[in-house]
């Protein structure tokens, strides 16, 4: 079955940042899916089948990093890149973060973050680089 545009999985507890992103990567043209847990997650990816998973670190029931370990371990899923998208990245110990695909760290440029899921997507090597925006910067979250 194929699809003409990218799918993306977004993990993240919180609702609003999840629905930024709902509609930021919809108005970029990808089809977008998201949850607020690892456990809807994993129900998720049997049925939708994403090109990426969008991952936040922090949260509930299960955390984003000791997930990210099982899906890199699972042949069924081993094959999705992982964005990690959280305002904690430097809590992800190091063997961690070389399983994701890049790091972004919240809060979010829109324009290099959708860039970096797409590479992801088109398996772009972005392996464990951390986007990063200056802090001191007056960017709202998810401006371009």
């Amino acid at each position: 079955m194929q699809h003409d545009r990218q799918r993306i999985l977004v993990v993240d507890d919180d609702p609003i940042c999840r629905s930024i992103l709902d509609a930021v990567f919809d108005m970029y043209g990808f089809d977008v899916t998201t949850t607020d847990s690892v456990l809807g997650a994993s129900e998720l990816i049997v049925r939708f089948r994403p090109d990426v998973i969008l991952l936040d670190l922090a949260l509930p029931y299960r955390s984003g990093a000791s997930w990210l370990t099982q899906l890199k371990a699972d042949p069924q899923t081993s094959h999705i890149p992982v964005v990690i998208l959280s305002a904690l990245p430097d809590v992800l110990p190091h063997e961690r973060r070389s399983l994701a695909h890049a790091v972004v760290r919240k809060p979010f440029r829109t324009r290099p973050l959708v860039e970096t899921v797409r590479a992801a997507c088109t398996d772009v090597a972005f392996l464990s680089r951390e986007v990063r925006i200056d802090p001191a910067s007056s960017q709202p979250l998810g401006s371009p």
